[in-house]
């Protein structure tokens, strides 16, 4: 069991007790001694400061000395002792040192270092025959040889005259180049085709032989549909009539089809016994 009297109410002027610190805590912020209490330890303060004063400067008449305390107003101690806690005029506050400047961030919103995921890499071409062929010829120009450039001593090369001399390809239509530290035979792409890089079977081919290529990309625009008698005969990306209207059959209507059923239709049209010219005058309304 708790004393009753073993937690004492601080405030000067209060007599209650209470049986542990918590209670004593929560009494104490409401107490209506408290305000008084503090006035009253702060009058006491004040007056033992005035006592020393007076003692001080007793003690500085009887030697014949200068006190420090002479100038001090003693009306002052007791103005402080009126006043409440807060209305009481504290020192100016010391000044702050300045703070150790922080390093150098990199400049984003939440001041974290932004890090780009190693899957999303720049793609930059660097070869004529990694692009579509319709591209080609519209982009690229036959590039010079490697040119020589002369760069400035590296400085790692010994104290000796020699320098090191750089060439640097021409730059592609991207603007990519390369630099050798001795002459190159060869540029590494310009004998490479598609077929090295990559071996997916519904790509057209390569730009090896620049006479199956597209000179053109104006097919992309059209809006109607290519004759059989066109002179150009353009039916890029496809090779022929007949395997562009089959697509145009498949992708120009409403109902959706599904990959499935155009191959049905293709093992039609290739089975034995089937002829276009059996189909003239047949319609779908005739076969129903």
């Amino acid at each position: 069991m708790f004393n009753s009297g073993s937690y004492p109410c601080r405030n000067i002027g209060c007599t209650k007790s209470f049986g542990g610190a918590i209670g004593r805590g929560v009494h104490e912020k409401s107490c209506k001694h408290r305000l008084s209490g503090v006035r009253k330890r702060m009058a006491e303060g004040v007056k033992a400061i005035h006592q020393a004063r007076k003692r001080a400067r007793l003690h500085a008449q009887e030697t014949g000395g200068d006190s420090e305390w002479e100038d001090v107003d003693e009306s002052v101690g007791e103005d402080h002792a009126k006043l409440s806690p807060l209305e009481i005029p504290l020192p100016p506050p010391a000044p702050l040192a300045p703070a150790p400047a922080s390093p150098p961030t990199v400049s984003t919103r939440g001041g974290r270092r932004l890090r780009i995921p190693k899957k999303y890499d720049d793609m930059v071409p660097s070869s004529r025959s990694a692009l579509p062929s319709q591209y080609a010829p519209l982009l690229f120009h036959p590039s010079p040889s490697p040119q020589r450039s002369p760069t400035t001593p590296s400085s790692f090369s010994s104290s000796s005259s020699e320098e090191e001399e750089e060439f640097e390809s021409t730059p592609d239509a991207f603007g990519v180049f390369r630099r050798y530290f001795r002459e190159p035979q060869a540029l590494p792409d310009d004998d490479s085709v598609l077929e090295d890089v990559c071996d997916s079977p519904g790509l057209e081919g390569s730009n090896s032989n620049p006479s199956t290529g597209y000179t053109s990309i104006l097919w992309l625009s059209r809006m109607v549909a290519i004759t059989v008698d066109d002179d150009e005969a353009a039916y890029g990306p496809f090779a022929n009539a007949s395997q562009f209207r089959l697509f145009d059959y498949f992708y120009d209507r409403t109902e959706v089809r599904s990959h499935a059923a155009f191959d049905d239709l293709m093992h039609v049209l290739r089975s034995d016994g089937f002829s276009v010219d059996d189909l003239d005058g047949f319609s779908a309304r005739q076969g129903e």
